[in-house]
């Protein structure tokens, strides 16, 4: 079964208090289900602006695939 990760977020603190966040998480699972794919792990960027690679859960993420290496697909 092919693996996959998932990456969301909001960039401001109105968007972390709309539900955004639970409802992206949902559609990256819907998605994943659908292709049969298991999701093994949801980063999730809280309120940081997308104007700069620099953002904290982002690179967390880079350096949990890159540890991973081929078993992310």
């Amino acid at each position: 079964m092919k693996q996959a990760i998932a990456y969301i977020r909001v960039s401001s603190a109105e968007q972390v208090s709309n539900f955004s966040l639970p409802s992206q998480g949902r559609l990256c699972s819907e998605f994943c289900d659908k292709n049969g794919w298991k999701l093994v792990a949801i980063f999730i960027e809280w309120g940081e602006s997308a104007q700069t690679a620099d953002r904290t859960t982002l690179q967390e993420m880079l350096r949990y695939c890159k540890k991973r290496k081929n078993t992310i697909n």
